[in-house]
């Protein structure tokens, strides 16, 4: 619908700003985090006709953010919702979502921000999750 053509719009908006943080801080976690989330924002515009190309670019991003920082647990989580919300047929679903979304726990156990104003996101919503594949 109409809202939709909204989310590509923000996205644009929110892909000029990541690429200024990514000229600052060329090798961080965080910033492909946030691609990937990006990406995953642009599938809700038509999952039929986007989900499989930015899904694939999704876990491109969430893999360049792992081989930065394999302890930012923001990745797990995210790696997760994207296998929840992939049809089971394509080796998605909750069974196959739910080990990403316990890594990504044990992660935010141990993951202490290097400033007062690093990413800390994440966490209750994942813990939603898990509590969803533990029922």
């Amino acid at each position: 619908g109409e809202g939709n053509k909204d989310i590509d719009k923000f996205l644009d908006i929110a892909e000029g700003y990541l690429e200024k943080a990514r000229q600052l801080s060329p090798e961080n976690s965080e910033i492909e985090v946030m691609q990937g989330w990006i990406y995953q924002g642009r599938i809700q515009v038509d999952p039929m006709g986007r989900g499989q190309l930015f899904s694939q670019k999704a876990s491109e991003s969430f893999g360049k953010a792992k081989n930065i920082n394999p302890d930012n647990p923001r990745i797990y989580f995210l790696v997760g919702q994207n296998i929840l919300y992939t049809p089971e047929m394509f080796g998605g679903g909750e069974e196959a979502a739910c080990p990403y979304f316990k890594k990504a726990e044990d992660k935010f156990d141990s993951f202490k921000t290097e400033t007062p104003i690093s990413p800390d996101w994440g966490r209750e919503t994942n813990f939603k999750q898990l509590n969803s594949c533990e029922s």
